[in-house]
C-alpha cells in the first residue's frame, strides 16, 4: 500500500479508536469493555502498521473494520433498554463507523493491489506527502470533534480533571 492511504489508514483507526475509548468512559461496565477492547484493537493496530510500514493481514482488517459496525447493529437490535440506549450515543458511533469504512475502503484498495500484482506507488515527495497527511488529519479531525464532544466522557466521574461539589473545600 502506498504510504499516503497507509497514513490515512492509521489517522482513521486513531481517530476510531479514541471515539470508541470515550465512549466507553460513559457506558455500561459491558458495552465499555467492550468499546475499550475495540479502541485498544484501534490504537494497537495503527501503531503495528505505521512501525512496520504495511498492513498485515488485509483480509482480517476487513473483516474486522465492519466489526463495530456489526456489534452497534446487534446491540440496538436485541437491547432495547433505556440504559444500553442511552449509552450507546449515536453521532459518536455513526462518525466512527464511518471512520472504520473508511479504514474497510483502504484495506480493500490494499487487496486489490495485491490481487492486481501492483507494487505499491512510487514514494511520494516530502511536501506531497505532508501536504496529504495534513489534509487527512484535518478531515478526520473535523470529523472526530464532534463525536468526542457528543460522548458522555467528560461526564463521567473518572475522566481526568473532574470533581464533584464535595471535592472543593
Amino acid at each position: 500500500m502506498a504510504s499516503i492511504p497507509r497514513a490515512w489508514l492509521c489517522l482513521a483507526l486513531i481517530a476510531a479508536g479514541l471515539i470508541h475509548l470515550s465512549l466507553a468512559l460513559g457506558s455500561a461496565a459491558g458495552i465499555g469493555v467492550l468499546l475499550a477492547l475495540i479502541g485498544l484493537v484501534e490504537f494497537g493496530f495503527a501503531v503495528v502498521v505505521m512501525a512496520i510500514g504495511r498492513v498485515p493481514a488485509p483480509r482480517v482488517v476487513l473483516g474486522a473494520s465492519l466489526l463495530p459496525l456489526a456489534v452497534w447493529v446487534i446491540a440496538v437490535a436485541v437491547l432495547r433498554d433505556t440504559s444500553t440506549s442511552s449509552a450507546l450515543l449515536f453521532v459518536p458511533l455513526a462518525i466512527s463507523t464511518i471512520l472504520e469504512l473508511l479504514v474497510a475502503a483502504l484495506a480493500g484498495l490494499h487487496l486489490r493491489e495485491q490481487r492486481a500484482g501492483r507494487s505499491p506507488a512510487s514514494t511520494p515527495s516530502t511536501r506531497r506527502y505532508l501536504l496529504s497527511v495534513v489534509i487527512g488529519a484535518l478531515v478526520i479531525a473535523t470529523a472526530t470533534a464532534p463525536a468526542l464532544a457528543a460522548t458522555q466522557a467528560e461526564r463521567s466521574p473518572s475522566a481526568p480533571g473532574t470533581f464533584d461539589d464535595h471535592d472543593v473545600h
